[in-house]
């Protein structure tokens, strides 16, 4: 499994965007975006990361989530905050 997993669905759906309106405006394709959004996806294109970034208004760590041994953590932390 893998595990960084693409946090697409949830910034979209805080921006209030669907995923057709992410693919017109980036030129990505719909299928490519659903593959990520999914997954599915076995890799990740700088130049798509790039254009999503850009589309969204937001930073590759907004969209990229590490999982450590395949469990979902928080990566929520605000500056200050200790590690765990």
């Amino acid at each position: 499994h893998t595990m960084i997993e693409l946090k697409l669905a949830e910034v979209l759906e805080g921006q209030g965007r669907s995923l057709l309106s992410l693919a017109n405006e980036t030129g990505v394709s719909y299928n490519t975006l659903h593959r990520l959004q999914s997954g599915k996806a076995e890799g990740l294109r700088y130049d798509t990361l790039s254009a999503i970034c850009a589309a969204l208004g937001c930073q590759p760590g907004d969209l990229l989530f590490y999982k450590a041994d395949g469990k979902a953590r928080s990566s929520a932390r605000k500056k200050g905050e200790p590690k765990n």
